[in-house]
């Protein structure tokens, strides 16, 4: 500002002055030497008209107000002054040039002609209009100037206003966000460089303000899910935070790889209205396809699938909708794939975008963390579970062993004395009957009141030797199977009579159940085929499975009859029929039943749903193992709840 004023008060006006001085200076040495020479030419040829002409021709110029011609004495030829200034006119022929004098400039030259000096010519020129023109210029630089300063005032209120107070602000602001404060914004005036810098920094600020938040809730998300231990609760963590990181998000699940057989099920889900995804079973070639294919990774195990039709083309998924956008992630441990965590929109195509897949590529790895622990520990809890039952078993079957011995033992030695009271029994039959012929023989020696007496008495004990004999033959098949089962088996195959077999544990566990449950009744019912004929089997282990079925629908029948008491008619039906190359064995009772939830679980090891103490959950198991592994037959189950349980066996006949 003080340059500008300098140079507009001061400097400016004195060089326009000074160049219009030089100017004048230059404009009169010019004209003074013209009239010089046009008046001497004229004075030495007496020509007084020429010189009156050259001095008319010089007065032209408003600003020459003085004109003197002095001949070569310096005495006055002509002069015009009509302004009367007073000079000397020594002072300025003296000088030799411009001098300046009273506010005017004068100047002198010679007169010559062909060598003959015929006097001095003097001019003088007014200043007034030279300073009438600087005064001008004074104003027009005053106006100039103060219009400069007013551009210079208002430039700088514009650059203060447009680019001093944005970046002050934005340092202020950039200071607040130094010290963590992400709710600042920067005042945008203009949409120069300094508002579009403004506009990228606010950017930068809500990008930094919402990575912020979601790391805030990413690190929320993940003290929910690391206080879940249990492998279900950690999933369904998952899936109720992912949905909380993914707003947009409608519907979400899990797809994970199965131990047993390597295939993938869904495992936990949210937002489905129904069970659908319970009973869908997928190969991991057809799940990669699906959820993880490669040319849909946008970052490393994040996919955004693009053909979505395909994930509902099976006939399983018919009832489900088709998603209008889904994200996926891969759950990787150990370099093997476990499953799929999915995230699905059914109404924006454009729900999903590379941002949400960077977001889920950071929930990625806690997740798989967390479903790493969860995993690790069922697996530790489920071989810590497996070693207590499997020490409680060595314990059940040592004490199983030794009661099997024992049984075998005390069978044998009551089958000594039983075969004593048959046999006696049977004699005792045929006695009564020798007894009766000689007591017809001897009639007439016995008055008829009597032997009719002794006729009745002989009846009644042939009667009840016939019921010693039934119910020892029935102890007999009750010790024979106690033996046949406490003997254990050989595993070699024998040719056997499945009907027998099957009928004789039946008896077994019906007198077993009778022994525990005095009041325990059912009606037991068979259908046997007679066209089997024998099949080759290993007939101890396939009684064992006969046992244990009939000992598990004898419980249910108790069950139900102390549930229903009156009303209820508890029924235990046993049939076979040839199938060909095959046999088939129902074993159906309407008793308790097997609730849904639970069916899929009962050939697995140590599953029971009997009381601690009551049961190993080993039955069924080895019953499976039996069938399927050892003849390689099939075994399944078909049940209602408090209606009805049938198992269906089905035996190669070679």
């Amino acid at each position: 500002m003080l340059f500008v004023s300098f140079f507009t008060f001061y400097y400016f006006p004195n060089q326009q002055r000074k160049q219009i001085i030089d100017d004048m200076e230059s404009r009169i040495k010019r004209m003074i030497e013209m009239v010089a020479f046009s008046v001497g030419l004229g004075l030495s040829s007496g020509d007084f008209v020429s010189v009156s002409k050259a001095v008319r021709w010089a007065q032209q110029d408003l600003d020459l107000t003085f004109i003197a011609v002095l001949d070569e004495g310096f005495f006055e030829i002509a002069v015009t002054n009509p302004n009367n200034i007073k000079i000397e006119y020594y002072d300025v022929i003296k000088h030799g040039g411009i001098v300046e004098i009273e506010n005017m400039l004068f100047n002198s030259a010679a007169m010559e002609q062909d060598g003959v000096f015929q006097g001095t010519l003097i001019l003088g020129f007014s200043l007034q209009s030279i300073e009438k023109k600087i005064a001008n210029a004074r104003i027009t630089a005053f106006i100039v100037g103060l219009s400069v300063l007013l551009m210079f005032l208002f430039a700088f209120w514009v650059i203060r206003r447009t680019v001093i107070r944005p970046i002050l602000g934005l340092r202020k602001a950039a200071e607040d966000v130094s010290k963590g404060q992400t709710d600042v914004e920067v005042e945008v005036l203009a949409n120069d460089e300094v508002g579009q810098l403004s506009n990228t920094f606010n950017s930068m600020v809500v990008n930094v303000r919402k990575a912020r938040e979601e790391l805030e809730t990413l690190e929320s998300i993940v003290k929910v899910i690391n206080r879940e231990v249990a492998l279900e609760k950690v999933l369904n963590a998952l899936l109720e935070q992912g949905l909380r990181l993914f707003l947009q998000a409608e519907k979400g699940a899990i797809l994970l790889r199965d131990q047993r057989d390597s295939m993938f099920r869904f495992a936990a889900w949210a937002g489905y209205e129904t069970d659908v995804l319970k009973d869908i079973v997928i190969c991991q070639e057809e799940a990669t396809n699906r959820y993880a294919d490669a040319p849909d990774e946008v970052d490393k195990g994040v996919y955004l699938p693009r053909n979505l039709k395909a994930l509902v083309d099976d006939d399983r998924l018919a009832d489900l909708a088709i998603p209008n956008s889904l994200l996926t992630m891969t759950v990787e441990l150990d370099g093997v794939l476990e499953g799929f965590l999915m995230f699905l929109n059914m109404t924006d195509s454009e729900a999903f975008n590379r941002s949400d897949s960077r977001k889920l590529n950071r929930f990625r790895e806690h997740a798989i963390s967390a479903i790493a622990k969860a995993k690790t520990l069922q697996i530790l809890q489920e071989k810590n579970e497996e070693l207590v039952r499997t020490q409680k078993q060595l314990v059940v079957q040592e004490k199983l062993a030794s009661l099997g011995e024992l049984t075998a033992g005390i069978a044998h030695e009551i089958k000594n004395p039983l075969n004593f009271v048959n046999n006696f029994a049977e004699l005792s039959v045929g006695l009564v009957d020798e007894l009766k012929q000689e007591i017809k023989k001897n009639k007439e020696h016995l008055d008829s009141e009597t032997a009719e007496h002794v006729d009745e008495i002989l009846t009644d004990l042939a009667y009840n030797a016939g019921e010693i004999q039934q119910s020892g033959s029935r102890a007999d098949s009750i010790i024979q199977g106690m033996l046949l089962h406490s003997r254990g088996g050989t595993g070699e195959r024998r040719d056997t009579d499945i009907n027998v077999l099957l009928n004789q544990y039946l008896a077994l566990a019906f007198h077993s159940m009778r022994a525990q449950d005095s009041a325990f009744e059912a009606t037991m019912e068979n259908d046997y085929d007679e066209s089997i004929g024998k099949i080759s089997v290993v007939p101890q282990d396939l009684g064992r499975v006969f046992l244990n079925i009939l000992n598990n629908a004898c419980h249910a029948i108790l069950e139900m009859t102390k549930k229903l008491q009156d009303g209820y008619s508890p029924t235990l039906s046993v049939s076979t029929k040839s199938l060909g190359d095959k046999v088939e064995i129902r074993i159906r009772d309407n008793g308790s039943g097997i609730a849904e939830e639970i069916k899929d679980k009962i050939f697995n090891p140590f599953f029971t749903t009997k009381p601690p103490g009551e049961g190993t959950g080993l039955g069924l198991s080895l019953s499976y193992d039996i069938i399927v592994k050892e003849h390689r037959g099939d075994i399944k189950v078909e049940s209602e709840r408090d209606s009805f349980t049938e198992f269906i066996i089905t035996l190669p006949k070679e």
